[in-house]
């Protein structure tokens, strides 16, 4: 099995954005987040901040990947 990977450099970054407009249906799709926590000495969970690192967007049924660092991917 082969480990799949992407690679974006920051010339294929646009600008800061928390909308995306859609290239299945046309609609702009709010930008979703997820979030991030670790493990602390103690063995129990920092509290989860939201991560801007990857955004998502929802059409239907699909999640696709739209931003960056809340940098929009150029497609």
């Amino acid at each position: 099995m082969s480990i799949p990977f992407m690679a974006v450099g920051n010339n294929e970054l646009g600008e800061y954005t928390e909308t995306i407009q859609c290239d299945k249906c046309g609609k702009k799709h709010e930008i979703e987040y997820g979030t991030s926590s670790h493990l602390l000495p103690d063995g129990t969970m920092s509290e989860a901040k939201t991560s801007k690192l990857l955004g998502f967007y929802k059409c239907g049924d699909n999640t696709y990947l739209g931003t960056i660092n809340g940098r929009l991917i150029n497609r």
